[in-house]
């Protein structure tokens, strides 16, 4: 695991390294497994550097001028910009005192030469992360290249194919929206206004949840975090505090289905669950959710509707 870990290092340092061949006219900056479809994409020429002796640190400042923008909100302009630095792989520990990144921000970094053209993807941010400092164009490290027709012409490729597949996905979430819908529609069909009253009186406690996640867990089902927003009737084993409790339920078959399609960013739904006392697995550390067992795998969840608390609210007296 620690030289799987290691292999991107030597990548982004050929990459860092690269971009400065690119103004001989050789294209080595640049990384197409990293994803092109993010960011700004700028024609621009380096009007000026800033900062003469740069490092990973504390990477050059420039000024350039945009003469074409490929893709973004951008203008042709003048603009600051930070020549960003290859990042470094190390996510473990304490970073800032780990010596490979003490190397890693103590390595020179070199600017781009002055009056070269450079095809540059990136996006305006403040200069130092501070929301009132004034913005500057970050370049991406993975995509700065030396500007020519051709490359100009592969950008262009690269940011139509983006946009075709972000409306192939829009329509992929389009179209799991309304299967989802569907199935939902019939599953709520089963829940009478007689099945609701029998699931009413027979519950211990019913609660108003939203579904948060879910794993795989024994016996073939999938337990799924809720986090409660409502009692509407008996009392959680754990104290009740709205949207800060939590609690697992178990499932398999359709509702499995059902509930996983709607944690795929599909519509927010609240649920309302008939959950028992019987099977009760409390949690074993302070704060973690206990696993209770709904009334019937079948029938003891259905999305809220407000008619359906009123309902049960009625039917419980309250």
């Amino acid at each position: 695991m620690r030289n799987a870990i290691l292999v991107p290092a030597v990548i982004f340092s050929l990459i860092g390294a690269g971009s400065l061949a690119a103004e001989k006219g050789t294209i080595t900056c640049g990384a197409p497994y990293m994803g092109t479809d993010n960011g700004a994409v700028i024609v621009a020429t380096i009007t000026r550097v800033l900062d003469k002796k740069a490092t990973n640190g504390h990477p050059p400042q420039l000024q350039l001028q945009v003469e074409e923008v490929l893709r973004g909100e951008l203008k042709p302009n003048r603009y600051l910009a930070i020549w960003s630095p290859p990042p470094h792989d190390i996510d473990y520990g304490d970073v800032v005192t780990n010596p490979r990144y003490i190397q890693w921000r103590a390595t020179p970094l070199a600017a781009p030469k002055v009056d070269t053209k450079w095809i540059l993807w990136g996006e305006m941010s403040p200069a130092n992360r501070q929301p009132n400092s004034v913005p500057v164009f970050r370049t991406n490290p993975f995509h700065c290249y030396a500007y020519s027709a051709e490359r100009r012409a592969w950008s262009i490729e690269q940011i139509r194919a983006g946009q075709q597949r972000q409306r192939d996905y829009a329509k992929q979430k389009e179209m799991e929206k309304r299967h989802w819908e569907s199935a939902l529609a019939s599953w709520q069909a089963n829940f009478t206004e007689k099945k609701i009253g029998e699931l009413s009186q027979q519950a211990d406690v019913i609660v108003v949840a939203k579904e948060a996640g879910y794993s795989s867990s024994p016996k073939k089902q999938t337990r799924f975090t809720f986090r409660v927003s409502q009692v509407l009737k008996g009392n959680l084993r754990q104290p009740f505090e709205r949207d800060k409790t939590w609690i697992y339920v178990s499932t398999e078959g359709t509702l499995t289905q059902l509930l996983q399609r709607q944690g795929h960013q599909l519509p927010d739904y609240e649920w309302i669950l008939f959950l028992t006392h019987t099977g009760l697995v409390p949690s074993r550390a302070t704060g973690s959710p206990d696993h209770y067992q709904m009334l019937d795998n079948n029938s003891g969840i259905f999305a809220v509707d407000p008619s359906h608390v009123e309902a049960i609210s009625k039917i419980l007296g309250k």
